[in-house]
């Protein structure tokens, strides 16, 4: 009984445990850029108001859905594209190419992530020119080969030709990424844009200043890239986290017109599903064949057991014993032995399972760790439903063996029963036969799941 409780109680703890352990080393193995998530929204009014109110409705969907696993994020700010004049041509040009275009950009940090080759970082100060306002900006190294810009050059950026008024940027700086596999620089490619169109990226004051004031309705687009603690991640089941990206997408769209989400964890989750739907089909086989196993020589051990006490049961039925009072007694007796296994069984699964990440067939995926096996209901439930089975195996057999009298006993005794049906027409012999093809056909296979009639799964 015991034995039967434990293997039931312990199929959903090792499934569970298989399924955690290799969420968190496809956790561990992800890079940062997978984990992180991409929020997009390309229409935000480029006044302070605005691009406040979109931050605020950031942090607010992630305090609903990703607080537990939120571990910062980057804002990346750009404007539309407006008509570039550069001081020379570019170095590297396409003739059928259109003209190129000039953005203004802010990243947050910027100073603190990247290595200035030329120069200095952007101030905020703001210049008032015949033209229109004069500010500092900063550009990368690879744009700035690109289109022949170098610091202490102006380029001018234009609304249209109808426009007179031009902001006029003054390059004080070259940069490049400190570290490019930094995560503050994972969606860096979004902010440059086309090879053939310049970035410059000033401070925030400049971008609500200078071109949202010259420009008023200036339309600027916002990219948020939010880190992901891998720690707190491992505590998400698959559905947990699919679940709450999904409540996290709706949330930003419903505030921020047409805000987009993007990320690598779906991705992972519904790989790691697949995998994990297939890797339980043969856990589950074995374990049903071991139940299978077990529960077979209950029902054995209590046939000898019914048998050897038909004497004395027909004995007390010739004393007057009722079914009922017979059913009292094997129930009472068997309510014993499986409410010992039912109380011992999950913990002995679980104690078993955690300790069992420690041999060497495990070892590449916990590293000699325990396998993580989580306090959960589903064994408690699975070893009752395991105890219910077994007493049921062990009180039938008991009350329908019970039923004969002394003189049924008597000549059962001087008459043995004849052979039963399975075994006087050798039905034994070819189950043993068909279970022997079926072993011979995964064993060619070399897998359990495989192609049907249609060749789906």
């Amino acid at each position: 009984m015991a034995i039967a409780t434990t293997l039931v109680a312990g199929a959903p703890v090792y499934l569970n445990a298989l399924e955690r352990q290799g969420i968190n080393t496809a956790i561990d193995n992800a890079p940062g850029a997978m984990l992180a998530i991409a929020a997009y929204a390309p229409y935000i009014p480029l006044d302070e108001p605005s691009l406040q109110d979109a931050e605020t409705d950031l942090e607010d969907a992630i305090g609903l859905n990703i607080q537990g696993v939120y571990g910062g994020h980057e804002r990346y700010v750009k404007s539309k594209g407006y008509d570039l004049a550069l001081p020379r041509a570019p170095i590297r040009r396409d003739p059928d190419q259109e003209d190129p275009e000039g953005y203004l950009g802010h990243l947050k940090r910027l100073e603190e992530h990247a290595t200035f080759l030329d120069g200095r970082m952007a101030s905020s100060n703001i210049v008032t020119g015949p033209q229109g306002p004069i500010v500092e900006g900063v550009l990368d190294f690879s744009s700035a080969s690109n289109m022949g810009v170098r610091v202490g050059d102006t380029v001018t950026l234009r609304q249209s030709l109808l426009n007179p008024t031009v902001i006029t940027v003054s390059i004080v700086g070259v940069f490049r990424p400190a570290d490019i596999y930094d995560e503050f620089w994972q969606h860096y490619w979004v902010l440059l844009g086309d090879d053939q169109d310049l970035s410059l990226f000033v401070t925030r004051e400049v971008m609500v200043d200078a071109l949202g004031k010259t420009y008023p309705g200036s339309i600027s687009s916002s990219l948020w890239s939010i880190y992901i603690d891998k720690e707190s991640l491992k505590e998400w089941s698959i559905s947990e986290g699919r679940e709450r990206l999904a409540s996290f997408r709706r949330d930003l769209s419903a505030h921020l017109d047409r805000a987009t989400v993007i990320t690598g964890l779906e991705r992972m989750f519904s790989d790691f599903e697949e995998r994990i739907f297939f890797t339980r089909i043969p856990v589950l086989m074995m374990i049903v064949i071991m139940l299978i196993t077990v529960l077979y020589f209950i029902a054995m051990l209590v046939s000898y057991l019914v048998q050897s006490r038909e004497a004395d049961v027909a004995l007390l039925r010739s004393r007057g014993i009722g079914t009922v009072q017979l059913l009292r007694l094997y129930a009472v007796e068997g309510a014993v032995l499986v409410l010992v296994g039912v109380v011992l069984a999950p913990f002995a699964a679980m104690g078993a399972i955690a300790l069992a990440g420690k041999l060497p067939y495990f070892n590449a995926i916990t590293g000699g760790s325990f396998l993580p096996v989580n306090f959960r209901w589903e064994p408690f439930a699975m070893a009752a439903g395991a105890g219910l089975l077994g007493l049921a195996i062990f009180v039938i057999p008991g009350v329908l063996g019970a039923r004969t009298g002394l003189i049924m006993h008597k000549l059962r005794s001087s008459r043995p029963p004849s052979v039963p049906l399975f075994q006087r027409y050798y039905l034994d012999i070819a189950v043993l036969a068909v279970g022997g093809l079926v072993f011979w056909e995964l064993h060619e296979r070399g897998h359990v799941v495989s192609g049907g009639l249609f060749s789906g799964v």
